[in-house]
């Protein structure tokens, strides 16, 4: 997603896009940590809630930096990757939201409720 809207972006728009990029580097690796704790039972239960709303405020700046680029004069082409990459930002939004409802779930179903627990 990255590589095409960057390729896509005129010039005047790249401060944005690094910016952008910037956000959603460090949401792909708390994603990850989050992932690889839960797999290793070592997260708790806030620890792993920490990490999905730090993703979910990285999307949410990564979608408000498309959003002052669309404000900004540009070619239809790159309208329409902003609309492509506002639009994939939405639907990862509400995928961390069904992930925190995952996360709440996976620790109310035990009695662990401090250690993700062992399945």
């Amino acid at each position: 997603m990255t590589v095409v809207g960057r390729a896509l972006l005129p010039e005047s728009m790249r401060a944005y896009w690094g910016l952008a990029t910037d956000f959603l580097s460090d949401a792909s690796s708390r994603l990850t940590r989050l992932k690889t704790g839960l797999a290793q039972h070592e997260l708790t239960q806030d620890a792993a809630l920490a990490l999905q709303e730090a993703v979910q405020t990285g999307i949410e700046q990564f979608l408000g930096t498309l959003r002052k680029a669309a404000q900004m004069p540009h070619s239809r082409q790159t309208g329409r990757v902003i609309e492509r990459l506002v639009s994939t930002g939405e639907m990862v939004l509400t995928l961390l939201g069904w992930a925190r409802q995952s996360v709440e779930q996976l620790f109310a179903d035990t009695d662990h409720a401090r250690h993700c627990p062992t399945r």
